[in-house]
């Protein structure tokens, strides 16, 4: 069940920027991962008897789901306050859902990756319809390039949180020997410095050098782990020596002096009596034909393992997904997913996640690909920038005729609004039929349109939730370290991508302001939980898997 929970999360936020492509083939496809996501997280917490952790988003979500059913229930006769009611609630739900799923079972930086990855696939399927069907505009899945834009803004930033990066105490070199015995890593770069004084025995810290001339020691020796007497010192295993020890002359004699181990209040009577560690990194191996007395204990096993195998890939993918997302955002022609890109890119380097050499390399590489593009398909381009010029000119007089007249509503209906659909519903009238063939209408700005609708105190729970966002990924900058910080930042950035992006557009019928609302109050949920820390994420999901 666990599975499934983990897999429907990662589906409903990746096929979020397809969904076009889904309604295509069935109407009511792609509303099949938030539903399972949402009834196979009820059965999991019913199976555990665990509630979800209160937090403040809870309360918002609920307060704006009071309101939004009390102005439904006000407007009950419009025509489209039902179908407008049964958009809103579900984002509510699933916005509920994906925080307490990702500050459990599912990483944030899992849910980041499925994000960008489903946007990636939605750009690279609007490029190919501008560019080999010949589509005026580079939509994809989505009807409206703009809102498509909206996609693939929110995604980019996401891509910073995902960029592979070196720990400062991570070590350089891609291959570790990982040891079984008391040294767990180490570089095998030195050379070994003479086998015969690694098979000799360690003075312990502070001990006399053996003298040459001294005689052995009569009495039976012991071995440190075992308490019968060993028949016979010269088959004991003789540690390596320590850093910085003499090592001991060929025909040098045992001392007669008793020792004591640093571990053992009891006197050993000889340093050859001291059971031998495992070898340090520069031991080597037992020979064949090597005598007892200069035979060395056996070396853990040491295994070579490389912790960063597909760094340089996924640092490729993440350039290859980024250089997409661009293009496909600027063959949108959307001049607010530009401001929104622009303003998320800003972020990021004033938060000193990005430097101006990536962010130049990057926007190198798109005008590079744009250039190439426009050479390939230069006809197709030329239309499409005459359309936008069309429309641009024709949009700043009707979004300013929209802007009026959702301002009208809220004046009218400061309360309740005018309900869900609303606007749709008395734009002709508020706008004195300046746009009679317009079918579905929308404010272009979700801020005017949803105080519109829902009235000043639903508004004011709407912005909750941005402000809840806002605060709990600043909290996790704050509180973080290491990723945990780096992907509070990339939600930070792709969340200010969003509203501004939405300053133009009617964006709140679509998964990433609720995701990125989600994942902000994970993030926060996690650090506090866990501590601050590299992997504490990702330990997290473990423990609960």
């Amino acid at each position: 069940m666990s599975a499934v929970l983990r897999i429907s999360a990662c589906a409903t936020v990746a096929l979020a920027p397809v969904e076009g492509y889904l309604t295509a083939v069935h109407g009511q496809l792609g509303k099949v991962a938030p539903a399972l996501l949402t009834l196979t997280w009820l059965v999991t917490r019913l199976r555990q008897r665990r509630l979800p952790r209160p937090v403040p988003l809870h309360a918002v979500l609920a307060g704006l789901a009071v309101v939004l059913t009390a102005t439904a229930a006000a407007h009950s006769s419009g025509p489209f306050t039902t179908e407008y009611t049964a958009r809103w609630l579900p984002f509510l739900v699933v916005t509920a859902v994906l925080a307490d799923v990702a500050s459990r079972e599912v990483p944030i930086r899992r849910l980041m990756l499925a994000a960008a990855a489903g946007a990636t696939t939605a750009a690279g399927g609007a490029l190919y319809s501008l560019i080999a069907e010949g589509a005026a505009r580079a939509s994809g899945p989505q009807s409206d390039p703009n809102d498509l834009a909206y996609f693939l803004v929110a995604a980019v930033p996401l891509l910073a949180a995902l960029r592979p990066r070196r720990n400062a105490d991570s070590p350089r070199k891609s291959t570790v020997l990982v040891a079984a015995g008391p040294l767990r890593a180490a570089e095998h770069h030195r050379p070994s410095p003479n086998p015969t004084a690694l098979a000799a025995a360690a003075p312990l810290r502070g001990a006399t050098p053996p003298q040459p001339n001294a005689s052995p020691a009569p009495a039976p020796l012991r071995s440190a782990n075992d308490s019968q007497p060993s028949p016979n010192p010269a088959t004991l295993t003789a540690p390596a020596p320590l850093r910085g020890a003499t090592p001991p002359q060929p025909n040098a004699s045992p001392a007669p002096a008793p020792l004591r181990s640093a571990n053992d209040s009891q006197p050993s009577p000889n340093p050859a009596t001291l059971t031998a560690p495992a070898p340090l990194r520069d031991a080597t191996p037992p020979q064949p034909n090597a005598s007892p007395a200069t035979r060395t204990a056996p070396a853990p096993p040491l295994t070579a393992i490389h912790p960063f195998p597909s760094r340089k890939a996924a640092g490729i993918a993440a350039v290859a997904a980024g250089i997409v997302l661009v293009a496909g955002a600027a063959a949108t022609f959307s001049r607010g997913g530009a401001l929104g890109l622009a303003a998320a890119g800003g972020w990021l380097l004033l938060r000193r996640v990005l430097s101006w050499r990536v962010l130049a390399a990057a926007g190198l590489a798109v005008v590079a690909l744009g250039a190439l593009a426009f050479l390939v398909a230069r006809p197709q381009f030329e239309r499409a920038l005459g359309e936008k010029s069309y429309i641009a000119a024709s949009n700043v007089d009707t979004r300013e005729l929209r802007w009026q007249a959702a301002a009208r509503m809220l004046a009218a209906h400061p309360v309740l609004g005018v309900g869900p659909g609303g606007f749709r519903e008395h734009y002709a009238a508020e706008s004195h039929n300046a746009e009679v063939d317009e079918q579905t209408p929308v404010a272009h700005d979700m801020y005017l349109e949803v105080a519109a609708e829902l009235g000043l105190p639903g508004f004011a729970l709407f912005a909750g939730v941005i402000a809840v966002a806002a605060v709990a990924s600043e909290r996790t900058v704050r509180l973080g370290r290491g990723s945990q910080r780096t992907e509070a930042v990339a939600i930070q950035a792709s969340l200010l991508s969003v509203l501004v992006t939405s300053t133009f557009l009617s964006e709140q019928y679509y998964l990433p302001l609720w995701s990125l609302a989600a994942l902000a109050v994970a993030g926060e949920i996690r650090v506090r939980r866990e501590g601050p820390g590299e992997g504490s994420a990702h330990a997290g999901a473990a423990r609960h898997q």
